[in-house]
This record gives C-alpha cells, sequence and structure tokens, in this order.
C-alpha cells in the first residue's frame, strides 16, 4: 500500500514526477543511456557508506549542474 500511496501523490506532479522500482545504479545508468538530465533526485536506497558513495558517484551525472541531488538518511 506504500508505493501505491506514493504513486498517488507522485502521480499529481504529471510527468514531473517518476517512482522506479529499481537499484539506484540501474535507474541512473537508464537515464544516462536516454540522455535525461535531471533537475532534482531523491533517492532512497542503501545506506552503508560504500553503497551511499556509489548512488553519489552514479547520480552525479545524471543531475544537471545546479540541481539537487537529495537522499534519505
Amino acid at each position: 500500500w506504500l508505493y501505491k500511496r506514493a504513486c498517488q501523490i507522485v502521480g499529481k506532479h504529471g510527468d514531473r514526477g517518476r517512482i522506479w522500482r529499481t537499484t539506484s545504479i540501474q535507474a541512473a545508468g537508464e537515464l544516462l543511456l536516454r540522455g535525461e538530465r535531471l533537475d532534482f533526485a531523491y533517492i532512497d536506497a542503501c545506506h552503508d557508506f560504500l553503497s551511499v558513495l556509489d548512488d553519489c558517484r552514479a547520480w552525479w551525472e545524471v543531475v544537471r549542474p545546479g540541481g539537487v541531488l537529495a537522499a534519505d538518511d
């Protein structure tokens, strides 16, 4: 029910918001392959140091200069 509720909330923003049910690394790679850059990305993934470091490295190229890369915890 949490996923369904999150989709309802994000759905209010139309095409500007997406929820991906995959790893953050895979999502970043897919966006790069498509040539998409984001103004804002929020990642709620693994919380150990090396995983967070990997996320930062993967998403650094996806978020536009001046954009916001946010994460949980």
